[in-house]
C-alpha cells in the first residue's frame, strides 16, 4: 500500500491487461521542435517489487518524457502477508499470456526495457520471444546470461553467506536477502515450483537491440565476474 501511494504521487495508476497488473505514467505534454518521441520505459523489477527501487523510479519519472510502464510480478514481490493460496491474478504468468498482454500495453510501439536480478529472466525470455517489442535495453546486475549454470540457483535458494568466526556473516548483504527474501515462503513456492530457470536465459548474440549491461560487485546471486568474463568472450 506504500508503493502504491507513492507511485500514485508521482503520476502512476494502476491498471490491468488480462492478468497483467502494471502501473502507468503516461507521457507528458511537451512541445517538441524536432526529432521522434521518446520511446516507452518498461522496468522489470527483482524481488521485493518496487519497494527497493524508489530512487531509481523517482529519477525516471523525473527525467523521462515518455510513457513509463512498471508490470507486477505478484510472485516474487513480497508485496503482501505470505498465504498458502494464490489469487487467480497472483498467480504466475505463462510467458505467452505475458507476451500477448505486453503487446497489448505498449499498443504495438517499441520500448525500452530497464531490468534488475530476477527481473532480467523474466526480460530475456521476452526478447526471445517477441524481439520486435524492444528499442533498447539495460540489465542491472542480470542472471539472464548465466542460468546456463547452476551457480545462480545454488546462490540463490541455497548457498549460505560466510560467517567470520563463526557467528557473524561476513557478507551483510547475502545475510540480509537471505533472511527476509529467500526464506519467505511465497518466494520459495515461486522459484522452486513455477519458475522454469531455463526458459529466462539468452545468449547475447540473441538480443534484439543494442543493451547496456551494469554489473555490481556485491551481487551475492549470478557473480558479476562470471557474467563480465562471458559477455567478453562473446
Amino acid at each position: 500500500r506504500l508503493t502504491g501511494r507513492s507511485l500514485r504521487r508521482r503520476g502512476f495508476r494502476l491498471h490491468r491487461r488480462g492478468n497483467l497488473r502494471y502501473w502507468h505514467r503516461p507521457a507528458r505534454s511537451a512541445r517538441r521542435e524536432s526529432g521522434p518521441p521518446p520511446m516507452p520505459v518498461v522496468f522489470f523489477h527483482g524481488v521485493l517489487g518496487f519497494l527497493p527501487y524508489g530512487l531509481t523510479i523517482d529519477l525516471l519519472a523525473e527525467m523521462h518524457a515518455g510513457a513509463i510502464y512498471l508490470p507486477i510480478f505478484p510472485t516474487w514481490a513480497v508485496a503482501a502477508p505470505p498465504s498458502v493460496r494464490l489469487s487467480p491474478c497472483d498467480r504466475p504468468l505463462q510467458l505467452p499470456e505475458l507476451v500477448v498482454s505486453l503487446r497489448g500495453m505498449l499498443c504495438g510501439a517499441r520500448a525500452a526495457f530497464l531490468a534488475n536480478s530476477v527481473g532480467s529472466g523474466l526480460l530475456g525470455a521476452v526478447l526471445e520471444r517477441a524481439p520486435e517489442l524492444a528499442g533498447a535495453a539495460v540489465f542491472s546486475d542480470p542472471i539472464c546470461f548465466e542460468l546456463s549454470s547452476g551457480d545462480v540457483l545454488h546462490n540463490f535458494l541455497y548457498a549460505e553467506p560466510p560467517c567470520c568466526g563463526g557467528r557473524w556473516p561476513r557478507d551483510y548483504v547475502h545475510a540480509v536477502q537471505r533472511a527476509m527474501v529467500v526464506l519467505e515462503p511465497s518466494v520459495q513456492f515461486c522459484f522452486r515450483r513455477t519458475f522454469w530457470w531455463t526458459h529466462n536465459y539468452i545468449h547475447p548474440a540473441d538480443l534484439p537491440c543494442d543493451a547496456l549491461v551494469v554489473l555490481g560487485g556485491c551481487d551475492t546471486v549470478a557473480d558479476p565476474h562470471d557474467v563480465r568474463q562471458a559477455l567478453e568472450a562473446y
